[in-house]
């Protein structure tokens, strides 16, 4: 069943909407291993998704200010690290 960005209340939610759109989202963003390939693939994707990618980090700044688990701050800190990382190659 696809996800709606809309019906995510958690910030897993989101990251899970993300994998859907973008494969190996949830790889990528909870700092699990990834191929080199997968990793410029990933990048790509994400690069070209313009305002769909905006619309996710809108959904995840409106959602971390409710979403107060430490699930929520665990994966906030993973998906930061690896944005970071991505970045910084």
């Amino acid at each position: 069943m696809k996800r709606d960005l809309e019906d995510c209340i958690t910030i897993k939610d989101c990251f899970l909407w993300a994998d859907q759109e973008w494969p190996r989202f949830w790889e990528f963003a909870t700092q699990q291993p990834l191929t080199e390939p997968e990793l410029c693939w990933l990048q790509e994707d994400l690069e070209s998704a313009g305002s769909k990618f905006q619309l996710f980090l809108d959904k995840m700044m409106e959602v971390s200010k409710v979403d107060k688990s430490t699930e929520a701050r665990r994966l906030l800190i993973l998906g930061a690290g690896a944005f970071v990382r991505l970045q910084n190659q």
